[in-house]
C-alpha cells in the first residue's frame, strides 16, 4: 500500500514538471484545474492555467490567476517570474496608479527573493530606472530543440531565462602533437541565469558559443541598443550591469568539459521495456524486456531477459540504434528516449547475460531527478 501511494505521488509530480517542461500539454481548462487542485500553491503551473485562459480568451480571469501566480513567487523569491507574471497581469488590467509598480518591487524585497545575480540586478536600481529596463524587455517562448544563438552571431541581446532549460556549448582551442584541437564543452542553463556578452558596451563581441533549448523556454531579452540608450539617462544601470557580469563569468568561462556519466548510478533493479525507434527493411524489430542493472541521469545499463538474447535481435539494436525505454508501473510509465552505446556479453554468477549500454537523450534537471526518483520508486526488492 505504501509502494502504490508513493508511486501515485510521484505520478503527479511527475505530470507537474513534464506540464511546466512542455512535454504535456492540456487544452482544456477542466483538466487544468483538475491539475491545480493537486498543486493549488505552484506558482509556475497556475500561471501555466492562465496563459491557457488567455488562448481561451477569458482574459480577465487570466488577470486573477496572473495575479496569483505573481504573489505566490513573490513568497518563492523568485522576482524575475514574478515579473513576468505581474507584467502579464498589467497587459490585461493595467495598473490604475503608477504606484501601484513601486509596491510590488516594495513587497518583493520586503518578503526577501534569491539572491541570483539576476534577482540582485533588478533590486539593485531604483524606481525609475527599472521602470526603463523593464519597458523595452521582449518576452519570447522557444519550443524545445531550437537554437537560440550560435558562434559567429553578433552579442546584440542579454538574455534573462524565465523558465527552462537550455545548454550552452563551447569548442575551446587546445595543442595536440603541435596541431590545434577543439575540445567540446558544455553547461546547462536554467531559470534565474542570463547569457549574451553585450558588456562593456564598447566591445562588439561575436558569440563563442551555441545555445540551445534543451525544454520548451521562456526568455526575457532586451537589446545592447536599449541598455546603452537607458545607461545614458541613468548612469546606476551600467554600474548594475557591470555587477551582474562581475557576479557570473560568460558562458565561456564557466563551461566545463562534458562528462559521459552523468551523475552517480545506482543500483535499481527495475522492470524494463526497449522499443527500436525505426524499421529494417519495412518491419519494426521486437521489443526488448529485461531488468535495469544500474541507472544514473545519463543513462541506464539493461540485462536483457533469456528470450531476448537473440543474435538476429542484437544487430537491430546495434551501437547507435535509437531507441525508448519504458518503466512501467501500476499507475504510469515512464518514457524516455535514447542511444544504444553499446551491447556487450557479461557474466553473472556462473552465467552469461547480454547488456545494453543506453544513453538518454537531453532531459531538464527536473525531468532526471523525477526518473530518477521513479525508478526508486519501482525498485525490486
Amino acid at each position: 500500500m505504501a509502494t502504490n501511494h508513493k508511486t501515485n505521488k510521484f505520478s503527479q509530480l511527475s505530470i507537474a514538471a513534464q506540464i511546466i517542461d512542455g512535454y504535456i500539454k492540456i487544452d482544456s481548462k477542466a483538466e487544468f484545474e483538475q491539475v491545480l487542485q493537486l498543486f493549488p500553491k505552484n506558482p509556475t503551473l497556475i500561471r501555466t492555467y492562465a496563459d491557457l485562459l488567455v488562448e481561451k480568451e477569458s482574459p480577465h480571469i487570466a488577470a486573477e490567476s496572473y495575479a496569483e501566480a505573481a504573489n505566490l513567487f513573490i513568497d518563492s523569491g523568485m522576482t524575475l517570474q514574478a515579473i513576468v507574471s505581474k507584467s502579464l497581469e498589467w497587459q490585461i488590467n493595467p495598473p490604475s496608479e503608477p504606484e501601484q509598480i513601486r509596491e510590488f518591487f516594495t513587497l518583493s524585497r520586503a518578503n526577501g527573493y534569491q539572491k541570483t545575480p539576476a534577482n540582485v540586478f533588478f533590486h539593485s536600481l531604483s524606481h525609475s530606472p527599472r521602470l526603463a529596463i523593464l519597458y523595452p524587455l521582449i518576452k519570447i517562448r522557444i519550443p524545445a530543440g531550437k537554437m537560440v544563438k550560435k558562434v559567429g552571431d553578433k552579442e546584440n541581446y542579454l538574455y534573462f531565462v524565465v523558465n527552462g532549460a537550455l545548454r550552452a556549448t563551447t569548442f575551446q582551442p587546445g595543442n595536440s602533437d603541435n596541431e590545434i584541437v577543439y575540445k567540446r564543452s558544455y553547461f546547462h542553463l536554467s531559470e534565474n541565469d542570463f547569457f549574451g556578452n553585450i558588456y562593456p558596451f564598447e566591445d562588439q563581441q561575436l558569440s563563442e558559443s551555441y545555445v540551445e533549448t534543451i525544454t520548451e523556454s521562456e526568455l526575457l531579452k532586451i537589446s545592447k541598443i536599449s541598455l546603452m540608450k537607458v545607461s545614458v539617462q541613468y548612469p546606476e544601470v551600467e554600474k548594475a550591469l557591470a555587477d551582474l557580469f562581475t557576479s557570473q563569468s560568460g558562458i565561456e568561462e564557466r563551461a566545463r568539459p562534458r562528462v559521459e556519466r552523468m551523475g552517480s548510478r545506482q543500483k535499481i533493479p527495475v522492470k524494463v521495456h526497449v522499443q527500436a525507434q525505426s524499421s529494417i527493411n519495412g518491419n519494426r524489430p521486437p521489443d526488448l524486456t529485461g531488468y535495469s542493472r544500474d541507472i544514473s541521469y545519463g543513462g541506464i545499463c539493461v540485462l536483457l531477459d533469456p528470450e531476448c538474447q537473440d543474435n538476429a535481435l542484437m544487430k537491430a539494436y546495434g551501437k547507435g540504434a535509437e531507441v525508448q525505454i519504458s518503466l512501467p508501473s501500476e499507475d504510469l510509465t515512464a518514457n524516455v528516449t535514447g542511444k544504444i552505446v553499446w551491447n556487450r556479453r557479461i557474466d553473472i554468477e556462473q552465467d552469461t547475460a547480454i547488456a545494453l549500454g543506453i544513453q538518454f537523450r537531453e532531459m531538464s534537471p527536473k525531468s532526471r531527478g523525477l526518473l530518477l526518483g521513479f525508478a526508486n520508486s519501482l525498485k525490486v526488492t
